[in-house]
């Protein structure tokens, strides 16, 4: 197959767009079509997933292969954010051999910074004959990297251009580990929700809901609890944890160390057992929805409170899926930005998406340029689960009207009357 192929949503080279597969890419196709156009002499066939491809652009897999979900991860381990101080201080972390169901990401992330000078080379034969690197990587981009290769001269990552890095010439972005929780098989308990500590240091437990109340125990940045509310007091607004201290004394944490789950009714033209996510930009959270039952909520991170950077609050329906992408900012931007192959991304209008973060673990705070940010795992599970399906081996998909979207409705707080943005014309 060629660099990218267009599969469209009926046997013309004019229909509209249903999905793309890339070089190399193993589809399933299921049977030859009869007629279409004739920009395709060769006679198309349609795909697992009802996109059509013109037989010019496939052939039949040499060894009878099966397709498989993208994007596929890649065994690497990178730093974990509790190693990041004593890396950045000394080059090192423990770096382990994972599984393949231990994979993260679908690539290996990281740039050149401070220490890490990242010189490149154009190809592993020029590496290993030790001819001189060819230049840097920019300071300014973040790199995703294809694979790593063991050379006579050590290891190296390998872009998909053939160009070659040292691996401990290159920062590699520490990854959170952190997931969601499956409210569907483990609710909280009556009275409580679902919340996450998203004090970076950590919080204290307190006897009392009061600042100078007797510490009863800590908690560390992102650990799970469970908690319920509190009249608010002069000292602000606390929580009560779930669960006791010792000899049953209550447990008290400020409301704005947590990030909680607030359940809210789904849209008025919902079915009732209908899947949809529901994003409030309050608490950054974010859940998948059936109906008014929750399957699964986790934090996220999502637009800086600015009116350039802000994610807009509406209902939406996710449009398009993307195993990957590179993101860049827009021209004129004062804040400039370039990353290479974000993995999991959801649109759901125009520059705006959601999508797994490997840059940063602030998932319970504002930090992206408008998009939902989620860590590495939640984006798979959440991408695995909203329309429109991505079928195996497929690079991206777009909705159509048998293959539609996930509605997406963001809110802040108990606001519910947000504008209705699903009829927007969206350009592809």
């Amino acid at each position: 197959m060629k660099a990218g192929v267009y599969l469209r949503v009926e046997p013309r080279a004019s229909a509209g767009v249903r999905g793309l597969v890339n070089r190399g890419a193993l589809i399933m196709g299921l049977e030859s079509v009869e007629g279409g156009d004739r920009s395709c002499k060769e006679g198309w066939l349609r795909l697992e997933g009802d996109g059509f491809v013109c037989k010019r652009w496939v052939e039949p897999a040499p060894d009878g292969g099966v397709p498989q979900p993208q994007p596929a991860l890649v065994a690497f381990d990178h730093p974990s954010p509790d190693e990041y101080f004593d890396y950045v201080k000394t080059g090192r972390y423990d770096r382990a051999e994972i599984n393949e169901d231990e994979a993260l990401v679908p690539f290996v992330y990281g740039k050149a910074w401070r220490r890490w000078t990242a010189p490149t080379w154009p190809s592993q034969r020029a590496y290993e004959r030790g001819e001189a690197p060819e230049g840097e990587l920019e300071s300014n981009r973040k790199f995703a990297f294809d694979q790593t290769v063991q050379t006579r001269r050590g290891e190296v990552f390998r872009r998909s251009d053939g160009a070659v890095v040292p691996v401990d010439k290159v920062f590699l972005y520490p990854i959170t580990r952190f997931h969601g929780r499956e409210l569907d098989e483990s609710p909280p308990a009556p009275g409580h929700v679902a919340g996450w500590v998203i004090a970076y240091d950590g919080l204290t437990l307190r006897a009392q809901p009061a600042d100078d109340a007797a510490p009863v125990g800590t908690l560390d940045y992102h650990s799970q609890l469970e908690v319920e509310a509190m009249p608010a007091t002069e000292g602000g607004a606390w929580l009560r944890v779930r669960g006791d201290v010792g000899t049953g004394q209550p447990r008290y944490v400020k409301a704005d160390e947590v990030g909680i789950f607030q359940p809210a009714p789904r849209p008025a033209d919902l079915a009732p057992d209908a899947l949809w996510v529901d994003i409030d930009l309050n608490e950054q959270v974010l859940a998948l929805m059936q109906g008014d039952r929750p399957l699964f909520a986790t934090l996220v991170s999502t637009g800086r409170e600015d009116k350039h950077k802000g994610t807009p609050i509406g209902l939406y329906q996710s449009y398009d899926k993307a195993a990957w992408g590179d993101m860049t900012n827009r021209d004129g931007d004062e804040d400039e930005y370039h990353v290479e192959k974000v993995p999991w991304i959801v649109h759901f209008w125009p520059r705006y998406a959601l999508h797994g973060a490997f840059w940063h673990w602030g998932m319970g705070h504002t930090a992206s340029h408008g998009c939902v940010n989620l860590a590495p795992r939640d984006a798979a599970y959440i991408f695995a689960r909203i329309g429109p399906t991505l079928p195996d081996g497929w690079h991206s998909v777009y909705q159509t009207d048998t293959h539609p979207g996930t509605v997406i409705r963001i809110r802040k707080g108990a606001a519910l009357d947000v504008p209705d943005r699903r009829d927007a014309k969206v350009q592809r």
